[in-house]
């Protein structure tokens, strides 16, 4: 990978993250992008990434649908759909707290909080978001143009997640 970065024969490198995971490449140099999940359930990967003059894209900015406001302790997948596997039971009413926890912060809607959050975020170069309808793109659109959220409230948002919503030490493990 070296040889042919420094041949030009590849101009950029990066690393898409997954969870639970340590990549010695993180405090690398030839790492110009990272992509990692960050959200209001998640801000690991970008807390713990030290830039220098690389980029951080953020990806699932809806927590794989967990902040679209539509999901209860009743919700139940397809077993064609990889939430199926790990969002139920026990974790889901966690991870439904920690959701709770946030929309206590703001009258504004769950989707767009998370949205507009990711957006202003400083350490954040991209946001990757997945659009499966028009309305999504307007919502995105709006959001893009809307205020900024008061610093206040985005540091209420940040501690929140990083004191894990207040939850008890036992359900550390059934988050995000």
């Amino acid at each position: 990978f070296n040889t042919e970065k420094n041949n030009g024969s590849i101009q950029y490198g990066g690393l898409s993250a997954a969870k639970g995971y340590q990549y010695d490449l993180l405090q690398s140099k030839q790492l110009d992008i990272l992509q990692d999940d960050v959200n209001l359930l998640f801000l690991d990967g970008m807390l713990n990434y030290k830039r220098e003059n690389n980029s951080f894209y953020a990806r699932s900015p809806l927590a794989t649908g967990i902040l679209s406001g539509k999901m209860t302790n009743k919700t139940v997948f397809g077993p064609d759909d990889y939430r199926a596997s790990w969002l139920k039971g026990k974790r889901l009413k966690s991870i439904l707290k920690r959701v709770n926890a946030i929309q206590k912060l703001s009258d504004i809607n769950l989707p767009s909080l998370a949205r507009r959050f990711v957006l202003q975020l400083p350490n954040v170069d991209k946001v990757i978001f997945g659009l499966k309808s028009l309305q999504h793109v307007d919502d995105l659109i709006r959001d893009i143009n809307a205020p900024l959220l008061d610093d206040k409230l985005v540091q209420q948002l940040t501690r929140l997640q990083k004191e894990d919503f207040g939850l008890q030490s036992k359900e550390k493990n059934l988050g995000y």
